[in-house]
Order: structure tokens, then C-alpha cells, then sequence
């Protein structure tokens, strides 16, 4: 009887032990993934630049940049789009992509760059079209749809061999890489989910705005906002009160900003790449980009091996 009942406490002590164990476990979990929410915190609770930059700087170094034995696992397209994106990416040089409307040094004085950790890859028939081929494509149109005599005559009407410039920029052609022809079809064909590509800006250092960073700094702002509009027609959202006191804070090492419309916050350093679209022949390649509250399209070609940019400009505005 003295035998049972001690097998009987020794079961009832092993399972409580089992169920001590395992809530500390969680516990640990939990802090563990708590930590750089609660590290931020710390940060500017004390008010301390130091704490601030040596958890970037944890980030930094704990998401390496692509290396030559991954980047050798990759297809083509996807070596070419690493590469297509180091050279367009230029944040202290935003001058080279047609300037910023919140000026061209906007991260001289940050620390960090937060660099997006995704990007779309296309392919179209062409990106770069020649006069002639322009001059085709809107003649043609322009003889199937006009049907008065004398008004398909004046559109039609060249000078110094080509059509009225008014003409073609009606058909959205200003340069070689302006025109958008519906005929050469745009095809999603890629992505990559765990993008982290080489970053060369002097001074600065590279953090991949994975998904799980981005929701702890969103957390950390939490979202204190002036809505789009207040004080005038043309005003973004801002943020305000605690929210703003905590952008300034981070600011102390990295630039953010707050969302256009409202209801969230802008993380990355501009410029962003929603897309990398490539020619066939992959001798061109088109950036479409955002500029904060802009946008619009960058075109680089390959040349010797290196892709070199040869144009950019923003065409949307929120």
C-alpha cells in the first residue's frame, strides 16, 4: 500500500515538474520574441542613442547580404535582377533617378539603410524602340481609326522625316524608352521572397526590412496621426503626439516616413523597386520605383558586363 501511494506522488510530482518546465519554456518564447520590441523600448525610455544604434546594428549584422555560393543557386533572370538592382539602388545619389521633392540628401544623416527584403521580376518583348518602329506602330493605328481624309492626312504629316511630336507624345513616346507598346505583352514570371541584395553607399549600412522587422517597428510608432488633409488640401498624413516623438527618436539613426493616406508607415529607404522588367534578350532592364509620395520608371542596359542606367523619371504623384 506505502509502495502505490509513493509511485502515486512520485507520478503527481513528475507531471507538475513537466508542466513548471514547459511554462517556462513558453515564458522564454515569448520573451525571446519580444526582445527587440522591448530593447526599443529600453532605448527610448533612457533615451539612449547608443542602445538605439546597437540593435540596428544586431540587425544589420545578423541578415548578411547575398553571397556567391546563393547567388550561384539562383536562375539567370535572378543573377541579372541582384545585379539590375545594386546599380539603380542609390539613395545618396537620388539626383541620378530625377530628384526627390523632399530634396536630394534626405539620408545624409542616417545611419541605417532599410532596404526592401522582396522584389517582382517581369519580362516583356521590348523595352527600347527605335523611331522607326514607333513611327510604325502609331501610323498604323492612326490609318486604322481615323477615318476623315483630311484629319488622318495632318496627323500623318512629318517633319524632317518623322511625325509632328505632338503626335507621338500623344502615343506616349518622348524617348526610345518612354513608348509602351500593349502589343509587347508584360509577364509576371518571378519573385524573390528573401531578397538581399549588395548595398554600396559610403557610410551607411544595410538592414533587410524582413517582415518581421517591419511589424516590430510598427509596433514601436504605433499610429498617433494628423489625417491627410488637415491644414490644407495638399497635406499628407502625419503622424503626431507619442507616434512622432517615436519617429524622431528612431530618426536618430535611420529615416522613415509616415503613409500618404494614412493608417500606416513608409519603412524603406527610397528608392523601392516594386518591379525589375527585363527584354528578352535581357540587354535591357526597367525599374518601376516609388520616391516616397512619387513614382516612375528608371531603364538600364547592359553594357560590358555591368548595368549602366539610361534614363529615369517619376511620372505619378499621390
Amino acid at each position: 500500500m506505502t509502495s502505490k501511494l509513493n509511485r502515486v506522488i512520485l507520478i503527481i510530482l513528475a507531471v507538475a515538474y513537466a508542466t513548471t518546465v514547459a511554462s517556462a519554456q513558453k515564458t522564454e518564447q515569448s520573451n525571446s520574441s519580444g526582445k527587440k520590441i522591448s530593447l526599443l523600448e529600453l532605448a527610448y525610455r533612457e533615451h539612449s542613442e547608443e542602445k538605439l544604434t546597437q540593435l540596428f546594428r544586431e540587425w544589420s549584422e545578423a541578415t548578411p547580404a547575398i553571397n556567391e555560393k546563393e547567388l550561384a543557386q539562383l536562375n539567370n533572370r535572378q543573377k541579372e535582377a541582384y545585379s539590375v538592382f545594386s546599380a539603380f539602388y542609390k539613395p545618396h545619389r537620388l539626383d541620378s533617378l530625377g530628384g526627390s521633392e523632399w530634396g536630394n540628401s534626405i539620408y545624409q544623416k542616417s545611419k541605417f539603410l532599410l532596404v526592401q527584403n522582396e522584389i517582382k521580376i517581369r519580362v516583356t518583348d521590348r523595352i527600347f524602340y527605335s523611331d522607326a518602329y514607333v513611327d510604325s506602330v502609331i501610323t498604323g493605328v492612326i490609318t486604322r481609326t481615323v477615318k476623315e481624309d483630311s484629319i488622318r492626312q495632318r496627323r500623318l504629316k512629318r517633319v524632317n522625316g518623322k511625325l509632328n511630336q505632338q503626335v507621338r507624345e500623344e502615343f506616349g513616346f518622348e524617348d526610345a524608352f518612354s513608348f509602351h507598346n500593349t502589343a509587347d505583352q508584360q509577364k509576371a514570371i518571378d519573385s524573390l521572397m528573401d531578397f538581399r541584395p549588395v548595398i554600396k553607399v559610403p557610410g551607411k549600412q544595410a538592414i533587410y526590412l524582413t517582415s518581421k522587422r517591419a511589424e516590430t517597428l510598427k509596433a514601436f510608432l504605433g499610429d498617433k496621426h494628423i489625417p491627410l488633409g488637415a491644414g490644407g488640401i495638399m497635406n499628407p498624413a502625419r503622424s503626431k503626439g507619442e507616434s512622432e516623438k517615436r519617429k524622431t527618436f528612431l530618426e536618430n539613426d535611420i529615416k522613415i516616413w509616415y503613409g500618404h493616406w494614412g493608417g500606416y508607415w513608409q519603412l524603406d529607404s527610397y528608392p523601392v523597386a516594386y518591379s525589375i522588367t527585363f527584354d528578352k534578350s535581357m540587354l535591357y532592364a526597367r525599374v518601376s520605383f516609388r520616391m516616397i509620395y512619387e513614382g516612375g520608371e528608371a531603364v538600364l542596359k547592359k553594357t560590358n558586363g555591368k548595368w549602366l542606367l539610361m534614363s529615369s523619371k517619376r511620372t505619378w504623384i499621390e
